[in-house]
């Protein structure tokens, strides 16, 4: 009888002995799993491939570039908008009340689209709005100058907006649209100062789809 109970006690010592080195492998396993979804994915936590800006504050041998703080904007929630100027562009970082600011970095990713372009008289085409596509809703936007019977076309990349309207028909009027509403041209018709707006997100507000959004000043002699 003691050398049958031996013999199960053995089986059952067996038994655990298996089951524990089971458990530990599929805690490994579960381990390595969670570790390559958070780095693997992306190259030991590097910037995703769709985003120009990491506002996470990379390391510095992640950062090509660190923007400059341009200016704050605190909300009645108590969240802090910070906007910060990179190659020309603003660049505005919200963070939720009592964070700190995020200290935004550019990285070695170079994806980034304007909101709008327009060219004169089908000249040189030129960018409008920030690098993650949106325009402004405060302030003066581009001024160009036109003479009498120039045409200014307008493409606007962000289909979000509207179709960009002049505020003033007898100094800039619209002359065509093309492109599904996305290209609008103007010409110059009279002296006198003409502001292009769209309606959309602006920076100030992106969700705000009601926003008068500014897109070019115009200046005719």
């Amino acid at each position: 009888m003691l050398r049958d109970l031996l013999r199960r006690m053995k089986r059952h010592f067996q038994r655990i002995i298996i089951s524990t080195v089971a458990l530990a492998a599929l805690i490994t396993l579960g381990i390595l799993v969670a570790h390559y979804n958070v780095t693997g994915a992306t190259g030991s936590g590097a910037t995703p491939a769709d985003s120009p800006i990491d506002s996470n504050a990379a390391g510095p041998g992640n950062c090509v570039e660190y923007p400059s703080l341009v200016g704050t904007e605190d909300h009645a929630d108590g969240s802090k908008t910070y906007f910060y100027e990179l190659d020309g562009n603003l660049l505005p970082e919200t963070v939720g009340p009592g964070q700190p600011e995020p200290h935004p970095c550019k990285t070695n990713v170079t994806n980034c689209a304007p909101a709008a372009t327009y060219r004169i008289d089908g000249g040189e085409e030129r960018e409008l709005g920030d690098c993650v596509m949106l325009l402004t809703g405060i302030g003066i936007p581009p001024n160009i100058s036109l003479q009498k019977g120039e045409q200014v076309e307008i493409h606007m990349m962000n289909r979000s907006y509207s179709a960009p309207v002049s505020s003033e028909p007898s100094v800039l009027d619209r002359a065509g649209q093309s492109d599904d509403g996305a290209t609008s041209t103007f010409v110059a018709n009279s002296s006198g100062t003409a502001l292009i707006t769209v309606r959309g997100g602006c920076i100030e507000d992106p969700n705000n789809t009601n926003g008068t959004c500014l897109v070019l000043q115009i200046s005719v002699p």
